[in-house]
């Protein structure tokens, strides 16, 4: 049975906590166990590269999931197909070149008569992350004076920005928003003082809390101030106050692409009081929290702030 684009991106799962804690793994292997969604995935690659309107000499494929796709689009294509390999692999006179990983320094490498100067060429993989072996496969077909067109990808994980370090246009199949995934508790409640969120310290690869911090303790100032309260409009005044929190926080320089959760808890100090949460619906899949604290004369407030980054 055909299967079409989208039956194919369906097929790919995703496993939390895989390779390590708080990743969130997109699989593609069910994919080939269709052959019908092979072949469709391959002439939608093929399909887009012929939309570039230009000769195709080459396709290159990244070690090692470029190599699943890249021969049968290069077939397809009627053109050659050249792999990218991690040092070691390759025999004869090799091109290196050394590149960046997560933990440490990577080389990769091409044989030296894989490409004729003046040959276009695609590259082909799996996966765009940071877009760190990628650019080290642009510098590759560079060293051998050939010219990249377009570098295809299954999957893309767009928050990570790699096709920024790209020079030639990127594709994607499939464009993943969410890269990591938070499981957050509060140890006690806001009531108390104690709403302290259970971060894995991971998430917090891109929220700056000492940017959010200052804001939020602004407004919970210019709010409250040292004026009293009656018990019946706590709830009111929470509302006002999540709602400020996360207008002015959107408005922040840095922290435009964030959509925030203000969890505002106001208590007398007899123990009166109430809790409203204001601002997008909570998304498990956050990347930070904030905890700021107002206390006066009459009353105790706690805002407890959850930021979700919007790739």
């Amino acid at each position: 049975m055909p299967y079409t684009i989208e039956q194919v991106k369906a097929l790919v799962r995703e496993f939390p906590d895989f390779p390590s804690k708080g990743i969130l793994f997109r699989d593609i292997f069910p994919i080939f166990r269709h052959p019908e969604a092979v072949e469709c995935l391959v002439d939608h690659f093929v399909e887009r590269i012929k939309e570039l309107g230009q000769r195709v000499d080459v396709v290159v494929g990244l070690d090692a999931r470029g190599f699943l796709f890249g021969p049968l689009i290069a077939i397809k294509l009627g053109v050659a197909f050249a792999p990218v390999r991690k040092r070691g692999k390759l025999p004869g006179e090799v091109v290196s070149v050394t590149y960046m990983k997560e933990y440490g320094p990577d080389v990769f490498e091409m044989q030296a008569d894989a490409l004729a100067a003046g040959q276009n060429v695609v590259i082909i993989d799996d996966l765009l992350a940071t877009g760190g072996s990628c650019k080290a496969a642009e510098d590759l077909v560079a060293q051998l004076k050939g010219k990249v067109l377009l570098s295809a990808f299954v999957i893309s994980l767009v928050g990570l920005e790699g096709d920024k370090k790209l020079k030639a246009p990127v594709y994607a199949l499939i464009e993943c928003y969410k890269l990591f995934y938070l499981e957050m508790t509060l140890t006690q409640g806001m009531a108390d003082g104690g709403g302290a969120a259970a971060l894995r310290p991971d998430y917090m690869h891109r929220f700056r809390p000492t940017v959010a911090k200052p804001v939020i303790s602004e407004v919970l100032r210019s709010t409250l101030g040292n004026a009293k309260y009656e018990a019946e409009g706590m709830a009111e005044l929470s509302t006002s106050i999540g709602e400020k929190i996360v207008q002015r926080l959107v408005a922040e320089p840095g922290l435009e692409r964030y959509k925030f959760v203000a969890n505002v808890s106001i208590f007398q100090n007899n123990g009166q009081g109430a809790r409203m949460s204001i601002g997008a619906t909570w998304d498990p899949e956050s990347d930070a929290a904030v905890q700021e604290t107002f206390t006066s004369e009459s009353i105790r407030c706690v805002a407890v702030v959850f930021a979700v980054y919007v790739y």
